[in-house]
């Protein structure tokens, strides 16, 4: 049941994230059915509870899964001396542009993403929430919804990396949602052979 990034391998979309083997034909079916279970979503009291005095951790909490999906930039403070300095700048999530607000987020982002990508030529990923009809359409590369094959292979790209972490528990709903939009961000490749720029 692994699934690893294959540069030489495409789904029907001509796109690809990960292969999967012969023998797990694990689907966009059974990663909806665990992303709606209580693998990720809180459904008794206590697990509500517990999931909340989490939400304290966040940003450690995150920090932590991605540095199990090897997502984590080196830190630019770092003195590492093994890290070679032009090493920071071509991390796969180097270039993020992150927009919070109240009000007109989904716009913004939609404008910012589009001017990248039509006026500039930039390969563009774009997670947004909330979805209006599928879950596919929070994560976007070049304004396209995800396909169901990609995400249902970063789904169980990050499920399969977490449990082989030993993560006594997986993320929730949003941080799980997250986690896949980048992980699909650092391992998309376009039929070109070029990865997302921003």
């Amino acid at each position: 049941q692994n699934f690893t990034p294959d540069p030489h391998t495409r789904t029907r979309n001509h796109r690809f994230l990960v292969t999967m083997s012969s023998s797990s034909p694990q689907s966009y079916a059974e990663a909806i059915s665990l992303l709606f279970s209580s693998d990720h979503i809180s459904q008794t009291p206590s697990a509500i509870l517990s999931r909340a005095a989490k939400r304290k951790n966040t940003i450690n909490e995150m920090r932590r899964y991605l540095s199990h999906l090897h997502l984590l930039p080196p830190d630019d403070n770092d003195d590492d001396d093994t890290v070679p300095p032009h090493h920071h700048h071509h991390h796969p999530l180097s270039k993020i542009v992150h927009i919070t607000g109240t009000k007109g987020k989904g716009s913004t982002a939609a404008f910012t993403e589009s001017i990248l990508r039509l006026t500039h030529g930039y390969n563009t990923g774009f997670f947004s929430s909330p979805h209006l009809l599928q879950p596919n359409e929070r994560i976007r590369l070049n304004g396209r919804p995800v396909s169901d094959d990609d995400f249902a292979g970063a789904y169980f790209g990050v499920r399969h990396a977490l449990l082989a972490s030993q993560e006594e528990e997986l993320p929730g709903y949003f941080h799980m949602l997250t986690l896949m939009a980048l992980y699909a961000f650092a391992h998309y490749r376009f039929p070109d052979g070029r990865g997302v720029d921003v």
